[in-house]
């Protein structure tokens, strides 16, 4: 399993806004199966607080048929993530998405921020502020 840049480079600081690429190679150790499986990421603080988690089934992928081997990647374009200490959990689960064939973790990676929010997350957001006496029943 592995965490790298835009640039395929294998990093463990990473700053918020910044894209992520997770990655990970399956090798099929049952050959002779024709089970259908579905990929999984979870995302973890840095003392296991579940943060989020999808697979290709609620994505809307249907379960695959796995080669001998192969390269499961997933993008994340602008990582809203603050400060802090996280991992990633990848799994290989059946194709209803319940039963876990196998699952790594990543190395503990870094998010840096610029003090544009605290918490968590960075939620986009838009700002109205009216004027006057505008709060009447």
């Amino acid at each position: 399993v592995k965490l790298l840049d835009v640039n395929y480079k294998s990093v463990d600081k990473f700053y918020t806004g910044d894209d992520i690429i997770l990655q990970f190679k399956y090798l099929n150790l049952t050959k002779i199966t024709k089970e259908k499986v579905v990929f999984v990421f979870s995302l973890y603080r840095h003392d296991d607080f579940y943060i989020c988690g999808n697979t290709t089934l609620m994505d809307g992928l249907s379960p695959f048929t796995p080669e001998n081997e192969g390269i499961v990647e997933v993008r994340f374009p602008n990582i809203r993530l603050l400060s802090g200490s996280y991992k990633f959990r990848v799994a290989v689960d059946d194709e209803r998405g319940i039963g876990i064939f196998t699952e790594a973790f990543t190395q503990p990676f870094e998010i840096e921020d610029n003090f544009e929010a605290v918490g968590l997350i960075n939620l986009e957001r838009n700002w109205d502020i009216k004027r006057g006496d505008l709060w009447k029943e």
